[in-house]
């Protein structure tokens, strides 16, 4: 019934995300290539080993054969044995002096799966208080089941980073994507705060694609220096706020008074396929306008006490008139952007590895086709 409002509202967010955001080729070239990273630990996780092996049994190439030619080495991969434990794989380049972690999370039977586990575990998470040290006193919480991942990672690894990276004066990359991006955030924020407390020096950038709500709203904004977090399109995950899901009640207790209204209201499937299909001769006091919808899209009371996606926040969209155009935006955490999403099939697609990487791979090339 509010389809074409949705479409209406979809447009004039578009519009306001037309203007880029100065990427440079570098910058758009390194997004997809950490992407890759997220998204080969991912698919270690899930089935193939770290040695080569040109026939695998899943069909997919090793760890070793996915960086052949990119000049990192694989030194550890651990494939997590249980639920609550986050899977990784650390490669280095000595070329570059860099070191990447690349960070997975969850054990799921498929990427569909993934997403419907990410979509179920949104709903209200627990919270745990993180103990950092901070210049004020403001509580800071995390999503608990990611931060308590990311704490037992962070114990087995960050003593590499110590005594192997840090003194030989290596950058360390972290991320991952979904529920991985999420703990390699919060690893980012511990590690940022060890070092902080042993007076160390750490150069560190956080890449989290697609991560759920999982740090308190008010501190996301300190961890912009070091933390980028990347959302495609109308992903809904990141979007997956108490505030949301609050608002999208709402508005659908308001579809369904309006449809009560004009006797349309369905009772069962039978119904709701009858009205469907009659839906072109509804009368138009059934259809929701912008003026409707828009007094109910505030956000609640409280908004500080609400977590959020952390650090500098890079929105991707393909253009809607030709989606081989691909607009950045860079929105602050609070924003509508971040707020609001759209009950279309692209809200559960737009979350997939697929989305992300043909997205990110079309953004490098313009960007490189464009300097």
């Amino acid at each position: 019934m509010a389809q074409g409002t949705i479409q209406e509202r979809k447009r004039h967010i578009y519009e306001r995300t037309s203007v880029d955001v100065a990427l440079s080729e570098d910058e758009a070239e390194k997004l997809f290539r950490y992407f890759n990273f997220a998204a080969w630990s991912m698919e270690n996780s899930f089935s193939t080993v770290l040695s080569p092996s040109k026939h695998a049994k899943d069909g997919r190439m090793s760890l070793q054969d996915q960086l052949k030619g990119t000049g990192y080495k694989p030194i550890q991969y651990v494939r997590a044995n249980k639920s609550d434990v986050a899977s990784h794989v650390l490669a280095v380049h000595y070329g570059k002096k860099e070191v990447v972690l690349s960070i997975s999370f969850g054990h799921l039977a498929s990427e569909k799966d993934s997403v419907v586990r990410s979509l179920e575990s949104g709903v209200e998470p627990p919270t745990k208080l993180l103990s950092i040290r901070r210049d004020h006193c403001l509580p800071i919480y995390a999503r608990e089941n990611l931060l308590l991942a990311a704490e037992s990672l962070s114990d087995d690894t960050f003593h590499l980073v110590e005594h192997l990276f840090i003194p030989n004066g290596f950058r360390v990359i972290l991320c991952g994507h979904s529920l991985g991006a999420g703990v390699a955030g919060l690893v980012g924020v511990l590690w940022k705060d060890f070092c902080r407390t042993r007076d160390l020096f750490l150069d560190l950038q956080v890449y989290a694609f697609g991560p759920p709500p999982c740090l308190s709203q008010s501190f996301c904004i300190e961890t912009e220096s070091y933390l980028t977090t990347v959302i495609n399109n109308n992903d809904c995950l990141p979007r997956l706020s108490t505030n949301s899901l609050s608002s999208l009640e709402t508005h659908l207790a308001l579809v369904d008074t309006r449809l009560k209204m004009c006797s349309l209201s369905p009772r069962d499937m039978l119904t709701a396929k009858r009205n469907l299909s009659d839906i072109l001769k509804l009368s138009k006091m059934a259809v929701l306008s912008p003026q409707d919808i828009m007094p109910h899209s505030g956000g609640l009371a409280g908004d500080e006490g609400q977590l959020a996606v952390p650090g500098k926040i890079l929105c991707v969209w393909n253009h809607i008139e030709d989606a081989n155009i691909v607009s950045v935006s860079c929105p602050h955490v609070d924003s509508p952007l971040l707020k609001d999403f759209f009950l279309d099939s692209s809200m559960m697609y737009d979350h997939t590895v697929d989305a992300y990487r043909a997205n990110l791979e079309l953004l490098a090339e313009q960007t490189a086709n464009t300097i």
